[in-house]
């Protein structure tokens, strides 16, 4: 499918958290782990189809009511309506699921593969933040959502929430 940018999506969230709506949303930021790894040893042949096949995951196997951007190489974005601070561990743990059934990868860089491709089974970091709870403006939403996603990424747990103490150790990181 052909997924919002980055821009495009900060435009949904603007309009989601206009006139000071008070209706709970998640936004989960997925970021495919290891990636990296898959583009240096198959090359971007087998890995741009791959983030296709992601996408299409993520659009078929979650509600319909969800919306998916893209928001640079591995990362994607999935908002989910109506999904307040009780049900979003559970949102965001349906959003990284999503990645846990293999993918084929047609690529000739796939040696001993008679079919000159492999299988793959992708994993996910997926940090999230919920409206109007962690923030009121879709810049604090997004990237409160992929702060949580670092830390899932650094603490290798799949899935974290947004906290407040988050911010102290991005800020005595960056120093």
């Amino acid at each position: 499918p052909d997924l919002p940018n980055r821009e495009e999506l900060r435009r949904m969230l603007v309009s989601m958290t206009g006139s000071q709506r008070d209706t709970p949303f998640a936004v989960c930021v997925l970021d495919v782990n290891n990636f990296k790894d898959i583009n240096d040893s198959l090359g971007y042949r087998a890995g741009d189809p791959l983030l296709r096949d992601v996408a299409e995951r993520l659009h078929a196997d979650l509600p319909l009511v969800h919306r998916t951007a893209r928001l640079s190489g591995n990362s994607f974005a999935v908002v989910l309506p109506d999904v307040g601070p009780a049900r979003a561990v559970d949102a965001a743990r349906r959003v990284g699921a999503a990645l846990h059934c293999p993918f084929w990868v047609d690529s000739p860089a796939a040696a001993g593969s008679d079919a000159g491709g492999l299988v793959l089974h992708l994993e996910a970091s997926v940090g999230y933040a919920v409206y109007p709870l962690h923030g009121r403006d879709p810049q604090s939403l997004l990237r409160r959502a992929e702060l949580a996603m670092y830390v899932a990424k650094e603490r290798h747990s799949g899935v974290c929430g947004y906290e407040p103490s988050m911010e102290l150790g991005s800020v005595d990181q960056l120093t």
